[in-house]
């Protein structure tokens, strides 16, 4: 392989300044794989993903490209939080607090009153 054709080392790639959140650009990390499939994600690279994402899921593309795509995996127990309808209901929860039309009971007994008096 030619000097022309090899690829780049990765002191000579561009490294994006110390503390940036996020990649930006066309910027290029390299790794390297153990023999036993290990791979260590770059230090920027790690950064610039949502904090506290673990899994990925690994797509070919046709041009044999490999992707590597972030992903939350949910708990199967805990699925119907993440439907749509849910996060709607969560999302009225918020704009009533924000709003202030909520009160705070100081027991459950307190709270079945309150539901009593709503029935009348």
């Amino acid at each position: 392989m030619s000097a022309s054709t090899s690829p780049k080392h990765p002191s000579s790639v561009a490294r994006p300044k110390k503390g940036e959140p996020r990649l930006t650009g066309s910027t290029e990390h390299y790794t390297r794989m153990s023999s036993r499939g290990v791979l260590t994600l770059p230090a920027p690279v790690r950064r610039a993903l949502p904090k506290g994402t673990t899994d990925f899921r690994i797509s070919q593309r046709e041009d044999g490209v490999i992707e590597l795509h972030p992903q939350m995996m949910i708990d199967a127990s805990q699925a119907w939080f993440w439907t749509e309808r849910w996060q709607e209901r969560e999302r009225e929860v918020d704009e009533h607090i924000t709003a202030g039309r909520v009160r705070e009971a100081k027991d459950a007994d307190e709270v079945l009153a309150h539901l009593d008096s709503l029935d009348r």
